[in-house]
C-alpha cells in the first residue's frame, strides 16, 4: 500500500516509504527536464509576453507591456509577480520560471500516483506517473518559462483534494489555479456541481476562502486596468473569428504554427503532436515515441474510460467529464488552438489510459519468469523515456534555433537602429517585441485591444486599416502578411508601400531543403492623414 498523506510522519519519511519506481520515474522525469532544458534552451515565444510584463513591473514601470500603458494582456498574473520577484531579487527569471514548472511536473507525476492509489488503483497510478514524466508534450511546456506544467499540477491537486474530501484544500488550490490562469473557472464549476451532486449540500466555507483567496487581484487589477479581465479571451475571439470568416488562409493561422505551437484543425489534436515541417530522420523517431504510443494510450483511454463509466465511484469520472467539456469547447470555439491549451486536462486522459493498460496488463498470460518480465518491463521503459527525451529534445532545440536565428536577431536589430520613442506594428510579439524594448502595436490585441476595432465589418484587412491610422515607425511581416496587404492595397486604392521601404530581412532556413522562416522589417519615409473616424 502507498504512504498515507495524511499521516503526521515527517516529509522525507513519507516520500520514502513510496515505492521505489514511482521514486524513480519522479527523479529521471526532473533530470530529464533539467538536460533538454540545458541542451535545447527551449524557451516559447509567449513566455517572453509574460517575461516583459514581470520585468517592466520589477524596474518600476507597472504590471504593463508597453511601458505607460495599462493593459491586463497577461492571463497568469501570480506567475508573473513571482517572476517580477525574481528578476527584483536579480535572479535570472526564465531559470526561475523553469525550475518552477519542472519541480511542478515531479509533483504532478505524485499526485497522478497518490490520486489513483487512492481510489484503489496504486498500479494504474504507477504507470500514470511514468507517462507523466516521459510525454513529450509535458516535457516541453515543463522547459518552456510559461505556467503551463504550474496550472497543470495544481489543476490535479484540486481534484486529488476533491477525491479526499478535503473542502478548504480543494478551494485554496482553486483559488491559486484561478491567479495562475482565470480561465479555470470552468474546472472551479464543473468541481462546485460535482460537490453538489456529492455532497448535496452548498460549501459555503470554501467559497469563502476562494474569493478571500482572489479578491485583492480582482479588486486591485480592477482599480489599476479598469477591468480585471484579460484582453486576450476577447482579442482571441474576435481576431481569429475575423480571420476564419474571411481570410481561412491567412498566414495567422498557419505561419504562427511554425514553431510547433499552433493548431488550426481537429485532425493535429494528437497529444504527442509537435512539428509538422521536420527532417525525415526525425519524423521517423517521432512516429516510434508519438503516433504508435499515442495509438495504444487512446485505446487505452477509452478502455479506462470504460471501466470508470462501470465503477461509478470516485472522483476521476467528473475529472473526466471536465477534460471533455474542456476540450469541446475549443472545437466549437473559431479560437486558435495550442498545443499547451491541451496540457491542463492531459493527466485525466493520462490516468484512464493507464487504468486501461494496467487492466490489459493483468489479463495477460503469466507463463515467463518474473524476473524476465521485470527485465522486459524495465527495458520498455527505459527505451520510451529516451525515445521520448531524444525526439523532444531534437524538436525543441530545431525549434530555439529558428527564434534565434530569425525573432531575436530581427529584435536586437530593431533595438538598434530605431529610436527610443518609435513604434513597431507586428504580430509576433514575444520575441521581436522584447528584445526591440520598442512600443508595440500588436496587430491582434493581446496587448492593443485599441486595434480591435479594426476587425469590426468586413474590412480587406485590419492590418492594412491598422497601418494606415497608425502610421508606425516600423512594421514587421512575414511574407504572406506582406500579400495579404498588397492586395487589399489595391483593392482600397491605399498604396501602403509609397509610405514604408524595406529597411532588412531577417531570413532563416532550419536546413537547406527547407522554406525559410522570414521576417520583413518596413520603414516610414513618409506620412499621410490618417482616415477620418
Amino acid at each position: 500500500m502507498p504512504p498515507n498523506p495524511q499521516n503526521n510522519g515527517k516529509p522525507l519519511q513519507w516520500l520514502l516509504a513510496l515505492p521505489v519506481e514511482v521514486r524513480l520515474t519522479i527523479v529521471a522525469g526532473l533530470l530529464l527536464r533539467i538536460v533538454l532544458a540545458i541542451t535545447t534552451r527551449y524557451t516559447s515565444e509567449d513566455y517572453m509576453i509574460t517575461l516583459r510584463y514581470a520585468e517592466n513591473l520589477a524596474h518600476g514601470h507597472g504590471l504593463v507591456y508597453n511601458v505607460g500603458e495599462r493593459v491586463l494582456g497577461t492571463t497568469t498574473p501570480l506567475y508573473t509577480l513571482l517572476l517580477a520577484l525574481a528578476e527584483w531579487l536579480r535572479l535570472s527569471p526564465t531559470w526561475f520560471g523553469k525550475s518552477l514548472n519542472i519541480c511542478a511536473d515531479g509533483a504532478l507525476c505524485l499526485l497522478v500516483y497518490l490520486w489513483l492509489a487512492h481510489e484503489g488503483r496504486e498500479r494504474a497510478g504507477r504507470i500514470a506517473a511514468f507517462i507523466c514524466a516521459v510525454h513529450p508534450l509535458h516535457l516541453q511546456w515543463s522547459i518552456s518559462g510559461m505556467e503551463t506544467e504550474l496550472v497543470t499540477a495544481t489543476g490535479v491537486w484540486s481534484w486529488f483534494a476533491f477525491a479526499r474530501r478535503k473542502e478548504m484544500e480543494l478551494f485554496a488550490a482553486l483559488g491559486i489555479l484561478f491567479l495562475l490562469r482565470w480561465d479555470s473557472l470552468l474546472m472551479a464549476g464543473v468541481i462546485v456541481a460535482a460537490l453538489l451532486w456529492r455532497d448535496r449540500a452548498v460549501p459555503w466555507r470554501g467559497i469563502c476562502l476562494f474569493v478571500v483567496i482572489v479578491s485583492p487581484w480582482l479588486i486591485v487589477a480592477g482599480r489599476y486596468y479598469g477591468n480585471p479581465i484579460p484582453v486576450t479571451g476577447q482579442a482571441k475571439v474576435i481576431v481569429y473569428g475575423w480571420f476564419a470568416d474571411h481570410d481561412p488562409d491567412s498566414s495567422i493561422r498557419f505561419e504562427a504554427t511554425a514553431d510547433g505551437h499552433g493548431l488550426s484543425t481537429i485532425a493535429q489534436l494528437e497529444p504527442t503532436w509537435l512539428l509538422r515541417r521536420l527532417p525525415r530522420q526525425q519524423k521517423l523517431l517521432n512516429a516510434f515515441t508519438g503516433t504508435v504510443p499515442a495509438f495504444i494510450l487512446s485505446v487505452a483511454a477509452c478502455a479506462g474510460l470504460v471501466t470508470l463509466v462501470r465503477s461509478r465511484r470516485g472522483a476521476l469520472l467528473p475529472a473526466a467529464i471536465w477534460a471533455v467539456i474542456y476540450v469541446a469547447a475549443f472545437l466549437v470555439s473559431r479560437v486558435l488552438l495550442f498545443n499547451w491549451y491541451l496540457v491542463p486536462p492531459l493527466p485525466i486522459y493520462e490516468m484512464l489510459a493507464a487504468i486501461g493498460l494496467s487492466a490489459g496488463i493483468e489479463r495477460m498470460p503469466s507463463t515467463a519468469p518474473q524476473w524476465l518480465r521485470s527485465a522486459m518491463i524495465a527495458a520498455l521503459l527505459l527505451g520510451a523515456a529516451i525515445g521520448c527525451g531524444v525526439a523532444t529534445g531534437l524538436t525543441l532545440r530545431r525549434s530555439q534555433r529558428i527564434e534565434e536565428n530569425a525573432r531575436i536577431l530581427a529584435g536586437k536589430w530593431l533595438n538598434g537602429n530605431s529610436g527610443p520613442a518609435d513604434r513597431v506594428l507586428l504580430e509576433p510579439i514575444g520575441y521581436i517585441g522584447y528584445y526591440s524594448h520598442r512600443y508595440v502595436i500588436d496587430t491582434i490585441g493581446l496587448v492593443s485591444p485599441q486595434v480591435l476595432r479594426f476587425y469590426a465589418g468586413a474590412p480587406h484587412s485590419p492590418w492594412l486599416a491598422q497601418i494606415r491610422y497608425y502610421q508606425p515607425e516600423w512594421c514587421v511581416l512575414r511574407p504572406g502578411e506582406v500579400r495579404k496587404l498588397d492586395e487589399a492595397s489595391q483593392i482600397e486604392g491605399f498604396d501602403w508601400r509609397s509610405m514604408y521601404s524595406l529597411a532588412h530581412v531577417k531570413k532563416y532556413a532550419p536546413a537547406p531543403n527547407e522554406e525559410p522562416f522570414e521576417f520583413r522589417i518596413y520603414r516610414r519615409v513618409r506620412s499621410t492623414a490618417p482616415p477620418r473616424e
